[in-house]
């Protein structure tokens, strides 16, 4: 099975909407709704998320937190590659079965330049659907 990976770009502002929430709050577990223009594959900034409840039709839940250790931003391309990597690693673990073998994908939200001189580190990894069919239920250990 051949994926794309598109990558999301955090713009890690700690501004609040009504019914949204910062990315900056995201925990594991938490479940999201798409963003306008979500499901293209372009660099996007993001700023806040609509979360629901996992056991309501939702896009996407979150499944790892990342911490970078860089001192200093390491440029877009290598906090591309480390989202990238990271969230692949952590996938099999959350899901329950090998990634080339899931009807999920996974995207990240990630720092920026500017998020990073806030003090923002943290790529967050999150699954949705291949086909972007809604899901219900929680992600983790689905097997799916």
């Amino acid at each position: 099975m051949i994926r794309t990976f598109g990558v999301l770009i955090v713009l890690a502002l700690a501004t609040s909407v009504a019914s949204c929430s910062s990315v900056l709050e995201l925990s594991v577990g938490d479940c999201f709704q798409d963003w306008e223009g979500a499901t293209q594959l372009a660099t996007q900034q993001v700023k806040g998320v609509e979360t629901v409840s996992c056991d309501v039709p939702h896009d996407n839940e979150v499944y790892a937190l990342v911490e970078m250790t860089k001192e200093s931003f390491p440029g877009a391309a290598d906090v591309e590659t480390e989202a990238y990597e990271s969230c692949l690693e952590h996938f099999d673990a959350f899901v329950g079965t090998p990634y080339a073998d899931s009807r999920l994908d996974f995207g990240a939200l990630f720092p920026t330049a500017e998020s990073w001189e806030t003090g923002d580190r943290t790529i967050i990894c999150f699954v949705y659907d291949v086909e972007f069919l809604r899901l219900t239920g929680s992600m983790e250990g689905s097997g799916i």
